[in-house]
């Protein structure tokens, strides 16, 4: 009786096994999520883009004659100042020039005393009808030419002499000579660079600004420029030039003045010039999220939203805390700062935004929030 007891328990526990709801044992996983919740900063954002110092003022000089130079007085890295003799070339020929134009001028104006006393004795003569007109007419002609001789002569003259002028390079403002192309006794052309200066009194930082905020950078801007060798030095500066030419690659030239003087800022230096942007949009809230939130799957089922561009929305999870789940929403971007994108439309303060795992969402889906 024992034994068909013991049987009857052990049968019992087999068909009750047996009979057990699937459904029961296999619970669904609800999947944990990483989020972070948004808050409102301003509008307004800094944009730090880093260029170069160039001096205001700078200039490539060369000699505006040909000849041997004779000497150079100015070497590489030298401060000149304002007139000051850079460099000479060899006056022999040009002495020699000038000397030819003068006893050219002297004969000319010798041979004009004897054309307008000749006029001047033959028309004495044709007023006592001692000779005719054609000869006076004759005789006018040749004062006349005359004349153009003294003229041309005098032209001649004035261009020798100063082109003896020529053959000393002077400075054009005080500076310091960043180039040096010349040595003594070398045979130059009119016109070949021979020295390049450079102002050091005022400066200007040099940056290449991106297409996508060219738009918002307009002349007389105010900036803050930093260097990065020297951090102690902070400058505030203005916009001076603003280019509407692509320079390099997608980014346009701009260019600031600084507004102070600093004899330890030179030419040549990395300045990061920084930007503020959307100053008369402070009221508009902006959110920052993280760009891992981003929904990079493709966009084709999304009502066509395929061929997306740079300006359209982009769809990010925002947790639904009545139903517990996600939301497929899509924002509208501005910028990336700090490296985090900026959201101007589609979000509220205190959303709670899936920061990871979001290429394996989908919308509608039940979720938890992840607590460390």
């Amino acid at each position: 009786m024992r034994l068909t007891l013991a049987s009857l328990f052990i049968a019992t526990g087999i068909i009750l096994s047996g009979c057990q709801d699937p459904e029961v044992t296999a619970r669904p996983v609800i999947p944990s999520v990483k989020f972070e919740e948004v808050g409102a900063t301003s509008g307004s954002r800094i944009r730090q883009i880093s260029g170069v110092l160039e001096s205001s003022n700078r200039s490539e000089l060369s000699f505006q004659v040909s000849g041997q130079v004779e000497q150079v007085l100015a070497n590489l890295g030298d401060r000149v100042t304002q007139g000051q003799v850079l460099a000479t070339l060899s006056t022999k020929d040009y002495q020699l020039t000038l000397s030819s134009r003068q006893a050219k001028l002297r004969n000319a104006r010798a041979n004009l005393s004897e054309k307008q006393e000749d006029f001047n004795r033959k028309n004495s003569l044709l007023k006592k009808g001692f000779t005719s007109a054609t000869v006076v007419d004759q005789a006018r002609a040749a004062l006349e030419s005359a004349r153009a001789e003294v003229d041309v002569a005098r032209s001649d003259l004035r261009n020798a002499e100063l082109n003896m002028t020529r053959t000393t390079l002077k400075a054009p403002f005080d500076g310091k000579i960043s180039r040096r192309e010349v040595e003594p006794f070398a045979e130059i052309s009119a016109g070949q660079m021979l020295f390049e200066i450079q102002g050091e009194n005022s400066l200007k930082a040099r940056v290449l600004v991106p297409e996508t905020l060219i738009r918002e950078v307009s002349y007389g801007q105010p900036v803050d420029v930093e260097f990065p060798t020297l951090p102690d030095t902070k400058q505030k500066g203005v916009v001076s030039e603003v280019g509407f030419q692509v320079a390099t690659g997608n980014a346009f030239p701009v260019r600031i003045d600084l507004l102070q003087a600093n004899d330890k800022l030179l030419p040549g230096m990395t300045a990061k010039v920084s930007f503020l942007f959307g100053e008369n949009q402070s009221d508009t809230p902006v959110y920052l999220i993280p760009l891992s939130a981003i929904d990079i799957r493709s966009t084709t089922s999304d009502k066509g939203r395929a061929n997306r561009d740079d300006n359209d929305p982009v769809p990010i999870f925002v947790f639904n805390p009545e139903s517990s789940t996600v939301e497929r929403r899509f924002v509208k971007t501005r910028d990336i700062r700090h490296n985090k994108l900026e959201v101007v439309e589609g979000l509220n303060a205190g959303e709670k935004v899936i920061i990871a795992g979001v290429a394996f969402l989908q919308d509608g889906q039940k979720v938890q929030l992840w607590q460390p």
